[in-house]
């Protein structure tokens, strides 16, 4: 009966506008296609563009990289522009792709223009690094759009492809190569049984279209698309990193360069998480109420395991891993309760996460610009002293991220507890605010360092470092403050996009 009226309501609304918007409703429904029709466009010319001119012994074998980054961050650019330009014309049905690809494509753009100066910095400047994150991206696109699971399979695998070959970027690492080799077999495992489930769903209900799996997925509820659903789970679990699949993302994450660990870190999630929620409330709404308790406990241990594990971390990187484990857990337990507000509090979640993340690697590049990468925590010992901007506005982020009141953190996981309580979970809830406060301690441990551990010559001064990267780095500050002061619009976008997955 809610549906029905919510729908109704949607139908009034969309009906409503359609005065002002019909000579765009052709841009409404083919608006996916026209952004990756740009992005392969972009892709060819600079393939075509950077394997000619790069060959050229008279031009030197310029090496194109800072010309490419800056031209897929204007490209970005252009399609945010596109979007901000023509949001009424992204109608109520379609509010919830658009969303996560207005999120997709500001974390990218951000990304992009903060790792530019660290990879150049370090010598990475190839051109094959642009193409190769273009290529990752365009992935992600196509299975935002996606209509089925041959597409989705091709856009995991474009995108997993690309992230395979960036993992081992740094080809005179031995570390770097054998993370790479580890990502790549367990990746195709993951492959494989992703297939496995398609072939079990097909054979259940002979097809591979999302709307005729819709139609009959209520029909068809028997052990055999059970399965199917079990083994889909399990593969784009293991993409996320969720307990106890999480095997590869230690080591890949410490492995890879620093720009790479941060796109691992914050880009894939956002559309991974969309559509793994998409899945589960659309197409398989009858079979994941019997998965329910295989997400909340894999949601659950992944709070509770990286929280325990990141006590013992002595490396940044290796606690950032962590970290992520950690906050995919929150995610999949606000997924597991499958109601609109618990897809409204996974949606702040995800917007909220790749901000405050994208800010921690921000510092982190800015510090590695002159400097090699600070692995270690206790190398950054008595920062406060020489750089105490930049200590004050890490140790907001890292309260922010611990979940500390009155941070954005904090109402993000605010919102999963109440999810949770509103499904009586009352004893899943009193252990992850435990398991929150032990949590706490790792990040305090840092801001720690940063400021109390003083008498020790290891600080160093970061000095003026990029003009991009410091921008950026407040531009989230600001976003979070925002965040504080107005909550509304955040809470707003992400309830319109709950409500009309179920429409």
């Amino acid at each position: 009966m809610v549906k029905t009226l919510i729908c109704q309501i949607s139908n009034h609304e969309f009906k409503s506008h359609l005065p002002r918007v019909f000579s765009d409703l052709c841009l409404l429904e083919y608006y996916n296609q026209i952004v990756i029709i740009c992005i392969i466009s972009y892709l060819l010319l600079t393939i075509s563009f950077s394997t000619s001119l790069s060959t050229i012994e008279r031009y030197d074998f310029p090496i194109l990289n800072n010309l490419n980054v800056s031209n897929s961050s204007f490209i970005y650019y252009v399609i945010i522009s596109s979007i901000l330009c023509f949001d009424y014309v992204i109608g109520f049905y379609d509010f919830y792709p658009y969303l996560f690809l207005f999120i997709l494509l500001i974390s990218l753009t951000l990304f992009l223009t903060t790792s530019k100066e660290y990879i150049k910095s370090k010598g990475l400047d190839f051109f094959e690094y642009d193409i190769l994150v273009n290529f990752s991206i365009l992935g992600l696109i196509l299975m935002n759009s996606c209509s089925d699971l041959i597409g989705f399979y091709i856009a995991l695998e474009i995108q997993s492809l690309s992230f395979y070959v960036l993992a081992n970027f740094r080809k005179d690492s031995q570390y770097c190569s054998e993370s790479a080799i580890k990502y790549f077999i367990l990746g195709a495992l993951a492959s494989g049984i992703l297939l496995f489930s398609f072939v079990l769903l097909y054979i259940c209900y002979g097809s591979f279209n999302f709307e005729t799996i819709e139609q009959l997925s209520f029909a068809l509820n028997d052990g055999l698309s059970f399965a199917g659903c079990l083994l889909f789970a399990i593969s784009i679990l293991f993409k996320l990193g969720a307990f106890p699949f999480h095997m590869w993302l230690i080591d890949v994450y410490e492995g890879a360069i620093i720009s790479i660990t941060a796109l691992f870190s914050i880009v894939p999630k956002i559309i991974m998480l969309s559509f793994f929620i998409r899945i589960i409330i659309v197409i398989f709404p009858e079979q994941f109420i019997t998965l329910f308790l295989f997400i909340l406990l894999s949601g659950f241990f992944s709070v509770s395991f990286a929280s325990i594990a990141a006590l013992y971390q002595k490396r940044i990187k290796r606690l950032i891993s962590y970290s992520t484990i950690s906050h995919t857990g929150f995610m999949l337990l606000g997924l597991a309760c499958l109601t609109i507000d618990s897809i409204k509090s996974c949606s702040i979640y995800i917007i909220i996460y790749s901000f405050m993340t994208l800010g921690v690697f921000s510092i982190l590049f800015l510090s590695s610009l002159k400097h090699n990468q600070q692995k270690y925590l206790i190398s950054w010992s008595s920062i406060f002293e020489r750089n105490t901007a930049v200590s004050i506005l890490l140790s907001i982020l890292l309260f922010s991220i611990a979940g500390v009141p009155p941070f954005a953190g904090f109402y993000s996981k605010l919102c999963i507890f109440f999810s949770l309580l509103s499904k009586q979970q009352i004893c899943i809830v009193i252990l992850l605010a435990f398991f929150s406060a032990i949590s706490c301690f790792y990040y305090i441990k840092l801001i720690k360092i940063l400021f109390f551990n003083s008498g020790i010559r290891s600080a160093y001064w970061f000095g003026s470092g990029s003009k991009a990267i410091e921008f950026i780095t407040s531009l989230i500050l600001v976003f979070l403050i925002i965040f504080l002061l107005i909550p509304n619009t955040l809470v707003n976008c992400s309830s319109l996009a709950a409500i009309s997955l179920y429409c």
